[in-house]
Formats: structure tokens, C-alpha cells, sequence
């Protein structure tokens, strides 16, 4: 199974693109896995959002299902009797009746809805996908979370009913809030018919999630850049560090409705980004509490960067699967200190690759170089030609951020007569402003496999993360 996965991820990944471009149209999609998606609907809308998406998704074999939330739609349940536990409680029951997980989609709003359903059902979420929608931590709510938002038509012109059960946009600028990027007579006849007013409870309730559920659970995020619910500064603070990958679309808060071809490709793509996490992932599966922070890909190669736990401790993975040449799987495991310089700093920091600037050869070089230079060669001297101005965030536990956190370290081992000395680089990934490389090495007399990833920004280092172990 794992060779068939292999071949086929090969022929796959030459399709990929870092903004969600694939193309749907594709023989190749329809060999992939057939997945379940539950398509749940923002604020004042309804199952009928998804008209033109559906049957996108299904011709490519797909299951697809997209309910009413309780006073929505089909629904005529009055405001007065809905709380969030009404709209948890209707996704829930869906999924207990799926036979395998599925792929939770949330618009809007419903972000919040379906972060609560991951937490209550983690074991029936294969993934969990953001269309512009509330991405929020712990103990926050819609309505805390747009407390002082400026720029958006909907928060703007945001009501309260006058018997308090409900809310509404006011109706001259529903268009132009959450779908002003199709024609009026399309709106007129498609879309304001059907719009209704939003119970007023669920945009009050507090969201309870867990990492220990919610938190280990694969999110994507679409982003919409022509937004004028949710401005896109307010998407991408809701997203960074959260999720594995962004999918781009020039729309409005509704691209279902301008763009569905473009939005049903993107939601097919998280299939391929699924099926890429599962090859990697399937080398470790006795692996307990597994929680992905970063998951890179180019032509030839799948690079992980995850925690588990054993025995109540956390670890510390980054293994890279070759799925060209001789298929082999690099993997360091380091147990993470319990005494860091700051929690959790293994796995902080940007979770993203950027391939804006188109160095990745580049920047390969500029860190094949740092690695012969100073950890090869000893040539200490030279550290500081690959930074800019000495600046460094640096998530290794025990390590102080900056240049000059490097040479405390070398003064340390140094008169503690411990030898860290990397001897030929074995192996590396490159995508974007992130390049990987694993290392052979001798530290402290003991042979050890090094695994270094580095974040460049014009071609300078800028962030390191490592997991090493000995060998």
C-alpha cells in the first residue's frame, strides 16, 4: 500500500501549487481518495449557499453534505429557541453517522461552529477548512472577536433585533458586505430572497476547545482578499500559526457565489493535502497525540515537522520522505525540555512557506554554505554573513535568539570541553524561503543525525528550527 501511495504521490505533487490552483479538470483527481465533506454555511445564509459547489464535488465522486442550521433555510425554527448547542448538536449528530472522518467545512461565522464540533468529535474530523471564517482561540467569541474591527460593511451596519433575538445587516449594504463581486440581478434573484436574520445567541457563545482535541487536528484556511465582512488583515491574524496551508481567492466574503469553479477546486486540493500528510504520517503511526505544526512539499520530497507524546512526555519530529529515486524516510526525534526559554518554542513561529521572492535555489545555497562554513569548517568567524544585522529568532529550546545566542553557545561547549561538530550534510529540502538540512555530526564524543530548518528572507537567515538525535 505504502509503494502504491508513493507512485502515485509522485505523479500528484507535480500538480501543487502553494495558493490552491489545482485543477479540478485533472484525470489524476479522480484516483484520489472519496472523501466526505460537510459544507456548513455562514450567518444569514443557508444550505443553498452551496448550490454551485455540490455538484463539483460529487461529479468527482465525492459525498457531500450541507445542512441547515437550526432558523436557516429550510429550518423555521424560531431565534428565540436557538443557542450554539443547537448548531453543534445538528453537526454532530451528521457525523455520528458517517462511517469514517469527514472534512468539516465552515464559512464565516461557522468557524466557530465547527471548531466546537472538532473538539467534541475529534476522531470524526479528517480535516478542518476556514472560508473566510472566524479562526478563534479558546474562550472567544463573534461578538468579542468584532468588538472594534474597523473596515467592514458588516460589522458596520451590524443590528440587533428590537426584541433582542436576532440580528441582521441592514439591508441596503447586504450586497455590498458579503457579496458585492456578483451582478445585482444575480443577487436580487439568487441570493437576497433567502437571506435571514441570525440568531442572536450563538454570536454570544464563548468557544471551548482543547489542543489536546481541537488542537491536533490538520486546519486550511481560504482566504478572501476583496472581503468586506471580514478585512483580509483580520483573516490572516485569525490564521497565522494555525493552520498548514492558505488558499488565496480574490473575492468577496462569498466566493460560493462569484468564484464556485475556483472555491470547489480549492476544497478538492485538501484532499491532496491530506493524502501527502497520510503517506508521511503512516511511518509513524504507534506515534500517540500527534499534533502536525508544518507540512512542506516539493516535486521530489514530503517534510514533517510534528509533536507526540510517549509515556506522558513530548517529542519532537521533523522527517522528510523521499517519493522519487529510492524512497527513503530521514527522521530525527528529540525530546522536548521541560525547562525551555520560552514554552512550547520547538514548534512556535511561521508555519508557512512563502514563495513570493522564487529563491529557493538561492537561498539552498546560501544554506549549504552556512552549514559547510561554520558547522563544518569551524569558521565561526564568518556567522555573522548570514544574518542580517545579527537578528535571529530561534526556537531551539536551550538557545538565545540572535547571533550572539549562537556564540554563548560555542563560549559554552567550549569550556565545558564538548565537541558539536556537523561532518557532511546528507540530505535537503527546499521550497520558497524554507530549506531544510540533515546533517551527520559528532556532539559530545556520540554521533548524531542534525535536522536544521531555516526561514530566509532575502537570502539572510531569519528564523532556525532543530530536532537532533543521536545516532
Amino acid at each position: 500500500m505504502i509503494k502504491f501511495k508513493l507512485l502515485f504521490l509522485s505523479l500528484l505533487l507535480a500538480l501543487l501549487g502553494c495558493k490552491g490552483e489545482t485543477n479540478i479538470n485533472d484525470n489524476s483527481i479522480d484516483n484520489l481518495p472519496k472523501e466526505t465533506y460537510v459544507l456548513v454555511h455562514s450567518a444569514w445564509l443557508g444550505k443553498w449557499q452551496w448550490e454551485n459547489i455540490v455538484p463539483i464535488l460529487t461529479n468527482k465522486g465525492h459525498k457531500v453534505i450541507a445542512p441547515d442550521l437550526p432558523g436557516h433555510g429550510s429550518d423555521g425554527t424560531p431565534a428565540s429557541d436557538i443557542t450554539m448547542d443547537d448548531y453543534v448538536n445538528t453537526l454532530v449528530s451528521i457525523l455520528d453517522e458517517q462511517d469514517k472522518p469527514v472534512i468539516l467545512v465552515g464559512h464565516s461565522f461557522n468557524g466557530i461552529t465547527i471548531s466546537r464540533v472538532a473538539e467534541l468529535r475529534p476522531n470524526k474530523v479528517k480535516s478542518l477548512v476556514y472560508m473566510a471564517a472566524f479562526l478563534l482561540p479558546n474562550e472567544s467569541s463573534f461578538l468579542g472577536a468584532v468588538q472594534g474591527v474597523s473596515g467592514s460593511n458588516a460589522v458596520d451596519n451590524f443590528k440587533v433585533s428590537d426584541d433582542g433575538y436576532s440580528a441582521y445587516i441592514n439591508e441596503n449594504q447586504q450586497k455590498n458586505a458579503l457579496v458585492h463581486d456578483v451582478s445585482q440581478e444575480f443577487y436580487d434573484v439568487n441570493i437576497k430572497p433567502y437571506i435571514v436574520s441570525e440568531p442572536l445567541s450563538p454570536l454570544k457563545y464563548k468557544l471551548q476547545i482543547t489542543d489536546k482535541n481541537f488542537g491536533r487536528i490538520p486546519k486550511y484556511y481560504i482566504e478572501t482578499t476583496e472581503d468586506k465582512a471580514i478585512p483580509i488583515e483580520i483573516q490572516k491574524s485569525m490564521y497565522k500559526g494555525n493552520v498548514l496551508k492558505v488558499y488565496t481567492l480574490n473575492s468577496s466574503h462569498c466566493p460560493n457565489f462569484s468564484q464556485p469553479k475556483k472555491l470547489a477546486e480549492v476544497l478538492l486540493d485538501v484532499v491532496n493535502e491530506q493524502e501527502k500528510k497520510d503517506l508521511i504520517m503512516s511511518h509513524f503511526e504507534k506515534e500517540e497525540e500527534v499534533k502536525v505544526h508544518r507540512l512542506f512539499s516539493n516535486e521530489n520530497q514530503i517534510f514533517a515537522h510534528f509533536e507526540s507524546k510517549r509515556g506522558g512526555e513530548k517529542y519532537a519530529h521533523m522527517a522528510l520522505l523521499e517519493i522519487t529515486g529510492d524512497k527513503k524516510i530521514y527522521t530525527t526525534i528529540q525530546k522536548v525540555p521541560k525547562n525551555q526559554i520560552s514554552e512550547n518554542r520547538m514548534f512556535e513561529g511561521a508555519k508557512l512557506v512563502s514563495t513570493k521572492s522564487n529563491n529557493t535555489v538561492s537561498n539552498l545555497t546560501h544554506i549549504n554554505k552556512f552549514i559547510k562554513n561554520v558547522w563544518i569548517d569551524g569558521k565561526y568567524e564568518t556567522l555573522p554573513d548570514f544574518f542580517n544585522n545579527g537578528i535571529l529568532i530561534q526556537h531551539n529550546p536551550t538557545v538565545q535568539d540572535d547571533v550572539k545566542g549562537l556564540y554563548v553557545l560555542l563560549d559554552y561547549l567550549k569550556n565545558q570541553g564538548i565537541t558539536l561538530k556537523y561532518e557532511e550534510i546528507v540530505t535537503s529540502f527546499a521550497k520558497g524561503d524554507m530549506v531544510l538540512v540533515y546533517s551527520k555530526g559528532i556532539f559530545g564524543g556520540d554521533n548524531y543525525l542534525f535536522a536544521d530548518l531555516f526561514r530566509l528572507e532575502n537570502q539572510k537567515i531569519v528564523e532556525h528550527w532543530d530536532v537532533i538525535e543521536q545516532k
